[in-house]
């Protein structure tokens, strides 16, 4: 999906320090971008912290699709299912 992210460093990353401890980190993170996000929603300023919490985000679930072994058709597939799901809804009255 990203190709600047190499996926070879990724697994490095899961291999040096573990999967329990990289899940936890995505956790982390995860809790990190609600809070920027909670933050703007009281009017906040902080634009560049959402985006930061974003790619810190989208890095950390990249590791987490190498430790589940979820492969980018698998991904793919659901997330096109889903979004028709929402579409769907859309279209309802």
């Amino acid at each position: 999906m990203y190709s600047f992210l190499c996926k070879d460093v990724l697994q490095r990353c899961v291999d040096k320090w573990g999967f329990q401890m990289q899940l936890n980190i995505v956790v982390e993170e995860l809790s990190e971008l609600i809070k920027e996000i909670c933050k703007a929603r009281r009017g906040n300023e902080n634009q560049f912290e959402i985006i930061d919490e974003i790619a810190d985000v989208t890095i950390m679930l990249e590791q987490a699709k190498l430790i589940f072994e979820i492969t980018e058709d698998e991904l793919q597939d659901r997330m096109k299912f889903k979004v028709s799901r929402i579409e769907e809804r859309l279209n309802r009255p």
